[in-house]
């Protein structure tokens, strides 16, 4: 990722500072790797280089980045839309993504789970599925088992995550309750879920302690798809944004709600891949038709 920054000298910068934040080469992991690195590592690549994204579209569409009027981001996404905003600083920011990283990584290793996408029916029981396969994990060993949706992508699409005995529930039993598929996330737990509560705690105590301004502008967030317009908000919702579902498709839905007659405004989809570009056609094409992906 990143590859087409190098010739924005903004951008440029922009990795060579978060280097000398962090301690570790931020833009050869994302340009070369290698993929275990990259994977270790891939929350400050990933906000580095939506940040870079930004640098870029200030260069080839600046009226569009000075006329933004909103901003929001999915998951760590959030953290870059507050760095945009004005909410936190850069370097608060990465300094927040590396603990946080390492905190979510310590509490995978507590506890094995994992995250699931599932394809849905329109008339399928997620609520039955998902009180079925924490009661198939069950066990003397597992009195509280976890299994609840961590994701809200787009209409018939969810990402659940919880313990390892429930997902594997899912991928066996899920089509009697409407699963038409399903695919694992490529992740080491179950994120945006209680068993990231260890986790959570040592973020809030990070959030406490980082210098938080009110927003220039609404960050829609994806924990309630309601705008942070003050620090107290900001700083809840950052600390809520561990263990929280990732609402977007709601985000969504308030960003782009507009008769059907006013036009839908311009948007810039910063950052590496096209998905959450691609989610948005499923969620409001309109909006869609009127948006545009920075490609790094």
């Amino acid at each position: 990722m990143g590859r087409n920054l190098q010739e924005v000298p903004a951008a440029k910068e922009l990795y060579e500072l978060a280097s000398s934040i962090v301690g570790w080469d931020v833009g050869r992991v994302c340009r070369e790797g290698p993929a275990e690195e990259l994977d270790r590592r891939c929350q400050t690549a990933v906000v580095v280089t939506a940040l870079g994204a930004l640098e870029m579209a200030r260069d080839t569409r600046p009226a569009a980045v000075e006329r933004a009027r909103a901003a929001a981001g999915f998951s760590l996404g959030e953290i870059t839309a507050l760095v945009f905003a004005d909410a936190l600083s850069f370097e608060s920011a990465l300094r927040l993504v590396e603990l946080r990283t390492a905190a979510m990584e310590a509490a995978a290793r507590e506890r094995t789970g994992g995250m699931l996408t599932v394809w849905l029916a329109p008339d399928a029981k997620v609520k039955e599925l998902l009180a079925r396969a924490r009661d198939r994990a069950r066990s003397p060993d597992l009195p509280e088992p976890v299994c609840l949706i961590a994701n809200y992508l787009f209409p018939g699409c969810k990402v659940l995550a919880g313990d390892e005995q429930a997902l594997k529930f899912v991928e066996a039993e899920g089509r009697k309750w409407g699963v038409k598929r399903s695919a694992r996330v490529r992740v080491s737990g179950a994120f945006h879920s209680p068993l990231m509560a260890r986790a959570e705690e040592a973020v809030r105590e990070a959030v406490n302690m980082c210098s938080v301004r009110e927003p220039r502008l609404p960050v829609t967030s994806c924990v309630d798809a309601r705008a942070a317009r003050s620090v107290a908000g900001v700083k809840r919702r950052l600390v809520r944004l561990t263990t929280s579902p990732v609402r977007w498709e709601q985000v969504l839905h308030v960003l782009y709600a507009r008769p059907p007659d006013t036009p839908q405004p311009l948007t810039l989809a910063l950052g590496p891949g096209g998905a959450l570009r691609s989610t948005l056609k499923l969620v409001n094409a309109r909006a869609w038709d009127s948006s545009i992906q920075i490609d790094v």
